[in-house]
C-alpha cells in the first residue's frame, strides 16, 4: 500500500495535467446559499459556471437537495425513487444550473443522495447495513473487507455509486463474497 500511495504521489506531482485537476477539485471559493423565495436565489452566470470546481460544484449540489428537501418537508420519505430528478432539476433551474449545464446531475454524494431519494428511512436502511457490514467484518478482525468498506464509503461522499446498476453490483457482490468467506472461515475451526 505504501508503494501505491508513493506512485499515485509521484505520478500526481509530475504530471502537470493531473496535478492541476487534482488540486483544482481543493480548491472552494464560493459563497453560496439556497434561499425559498425565488427573488432571492443566486442565479448562476455562465462564467461562473464554468470556473465552478468539482468541490464547490458537489457542495452546491448538496447545499441545494438538503435545503430544499427540508423546505419542502421531504424529510422522512423523501422525494420518492421516480420523483427525486424532477425536483432537483426544477431547483437546479431555481439557481440558474440548469437546463444547459447540470440538468440531471445527482448530488454526488450517496448519503445526500439517499435522503433525497428515500428521506430519513431510506438513509437509514443504508446506514444500517453499512453498520451491520462494519461491525462483521471488525468482529472477524476480516482487515481487507475493512478496508473495501472504508474505502467505499469515503468514496460515497463523493460520488452517487448506488444510482448505476454497475454500482450496485460492485457493492453486494463484494460485499457478498466477504461474508460467504467470513462463514466458510468461521465454519472451518469448528470442532465436532
Amino acid at each position: 500500500s505504501i508503494l501505491l500511495i508513493s506512485i499515485f504521489s509521484l505520478s500526481l506531482f509530475y504530471n502537470p495535467y493531473l496535478k492541476e485537476r487534482f488540486l483544482e477539485g481543493f480548491s472552494y471559493n464560493i459563497e453560496f446559499n439556497p434561499v425559498s423565495e425565488l427573488e432571492e436565489a443566486k442565479v448562476f452566470s455562465n462564467s461562473e459556471i464554468d470556473s465552478i470546481s468539482d468541490l464547490e460544484l458537489r457542495v452546491i449540489f448538496s447545499k441545494i437537495a438538503l435545503y430544499h428537501l427540508i423546505d419542502d418537508n421531504k424529510l422522512w420519505f423523501g422525494y420518492g425513487v421516480s420523483d427525486y430528478q424532477e425536483y432537483l432539476d426544477y431547483y437546479y433551474m431555481y439557481y440558474g444550473l440548469a437546463p444547459f449545464h447540470y440538468e440531471g446531475y445527482s448530488p454526488h454524494n450517496q448519503y445526500v443522495f439517499a435522503l433525497v431519494n428515500s428521506g430519513l428511512v431510506g438513509l437509514s436502511i443504508l446506514l444500517i447495513y453499512l453498520s451491520y457490514s462494519f461491525f462483521y467484518a471488525f468482529k472477524r478482525k476480516h482487515h481487507l473487507y475493512l478496508l473495501f468498506l472504508i474505502l467505499f464509503c469515503f468514496s460515497m461522499i463523493f460520488e452517487t455509486y448506488l444510482i448505476r446498476t454497475k454500482g450496485i453490483v460492485f457493492l453486494f457482490f463484494f460485499n457478498s463474497i466477504f461474508l460467504i468467506y467470513n462463514q466458510q472461515n468461521e465454519n472451518r475451526y469448528i470442532r465436532y
